[in-house]
């Protein structure tokens, strides 16, 4: 991946950080992915792929970065043993961390 490349990636996750609401990373580690994308201009499909940093629409040509940010969704207490916990070794601690 290219200098170009990477700075695209780090803007766009920028750009898409959640403010005051929880939040996940992934690090892309170059492996195979399963997603549905929805595109701006009303498109969706399904891609099954390896290195997949960049989706480009097959309705319009719009090409963009998957980002490394998830959304975390609040809900009540699920059975402890399909829960992961963090590593409370390497957690970050405060805000914003």
């Amino acid at each position: 991946m290219s200098k170009r490349d990477v700075q695209i990636l780090l803007d766009a996750e920028k750009r898409q950080r959640p403010i005051n609401r929880p939040y996940g990373r992934i690090q892309w580690k170059g492996t195979n992915v399963c997603m549905d994308v929805y595109c701006s201009c009303g498109a969706s499909y399904h891609i099954d792929g390896d290195f997949v940093y960049y989706v480009r629409c097959l309705a319009c040509d719009k090409v963009f970065a998957t980002g490394t940010n998830i959304e975390l969704i609040e809900v009540p207490e699920p059975e402890s043993s399909i829960c992961t916990h963090s590593d409370h070794s390497q957690e970050r601690v405060g805000r914003g961390a």
